[in-house]
């Protein structure tokens, strides 16, 4: 499949819908301002908690558990559950979506300009169903820099056992980033809070969790002629903490190897991130020459079934941003539009 390929807002990059493996909408060779930023940007798949007496399921890549494969919709295919959508709502390419030029698109692509407190930006998504649940993977690129990436949650609400019990969707993103140069990042960690610059520590492979306040950056190792380094931080947005059984960890640090190393061999935990993709625990990414990172957003869910979700649950969007800090020598012009301009 084809996918597409855009410029706008000061970006240029890639996506696609591998719907071979049922996964899900992938950012891929993002550039800013003639940089690169990231590889590739993919949401692989998503872990149902429903307690431990009920059991897990993955949707997407490597379906278990009673999971389903991602299985990528047109965007105007009605929030349902599969067994209520027409056969007509089933997307068959990657590009993107025109009503006459190819109907049976699966991306929808949006431009703006920018506004008096936004800048221009460009955001595309996908809708994926997975049984019952379906699923929208959305990306968001400003001319400032930021990355915002978001995924909703609708589709008919549990039935049966399940049926109105508070769950967890554990969504995996895999993050090969290529901050300003390709290869030879290194992620670092610091902390927030108060009038010191923040200090920022190499982070080794393996499993790490992000505690209040602490910040995390990869950034490229060759420091700019102020000797500040171009780099791009991780803004978290989990409304919930790992669970210590199914989802273990915030973030993994592994080697980059490659198509390998998906997300296909995990099972209905996440021990596989740990024990396999960053079993060299000790070694510093900064010795190494690439790096790919995973990332859990959690999406604590409680039932509204009776009130607002009763016969279906209304798109419930979670996100996390990427930011950059230096990578920029200055201020874009123009990021809004203003009388005078600004800034």
């Amino acid at each position: 499949m084809p996918g597409g390929y855009i410029t706008h807002a000061n970006w240029t990059f890639g996506y696609s819908i591998n719907t071979m493996q049922g996964t899900g909408l992938r950012l891929a060779h993002a550039h800013f301002d003639g940089r690169p930023v990231l590889f590739r940007g993919e949401l692989a798949f998503t872990l149902v908690d429903h307690g431990p007496t009920h059991g897990v399921a993955k949707n997407g890549l490597g379906a278990r558990g009673g999971g389903s494969p991602l299985v990528p919709l047109l965007p105007t295919a009605p929030n349902a559950a599969g067994s209520d959508l027409p056969p007509t709502a089933i997307a068959t390419n990657d590009s993107q979506y025109d009503a006459a030029a190819n109907p049976t698109g699966a991306v929808h692509v949006e431009r703006y300009g920018p506004s008096g407190i936004e800048p221009a930006k460009v955001a595309f998504w996908a809708k994926f169903q997975a049984g019952d649940y379906q699923y929208v993977h959305r990306w968001e690129l400003f001319e400032d820099g930021v990355i915002a990436a978001s995924v909703g949650v609708g589709g008919r609400p549990a039935a049966g056992p399940v049926a109105g019990l508070p769950h967890t969707h554990h969504h995996y993103y895999r993050l090969d980033p290529d901050v300003a140069t390709i290869g030879g990042n290194t992620v670092q960690l610091g902390t927030r809070g108060g009038a010191a610059a923040t200090q920022w520590q190499n982070v080794a492979r393996g499993a790490h969790t992000l505690e209040p306040g602490s910040r995390l950056r990869v950034a490229s190792e060759a420091p700019k002629p102020n000797g500040l380094l171009r780099s791009y931080e991780l803004l978290p947005g989990s409304n919930i903490g790992p669970d210590g059984r199914t989802s273990s960890a915030d973030l993994w640090v592994a080697p980059y190897r490659g198509n390998l190393d998906d997300g296909y061999e995990v099972a209905t935990d996440d021990s596989v991130l740990t024990s396999r993709y960053a079993a060299e625990t000790g070694a510093s990414v900064g010795e190494e020459n690439d790096v790919s990172l995973w990332y859990a957003l959690r999406q604590h869910v409680e039932p509204r079934t009776a009130g607002e979700e009763h016969r279906i649950v209304p798109y419930r969007f979670t996100g996390f941003r990427l930011d950059p800090r230096d990578f920029l020598d200055d201020t874009p012009n123009r990021l809004y539009r203003t009388s005078p301009p600004s800034p």
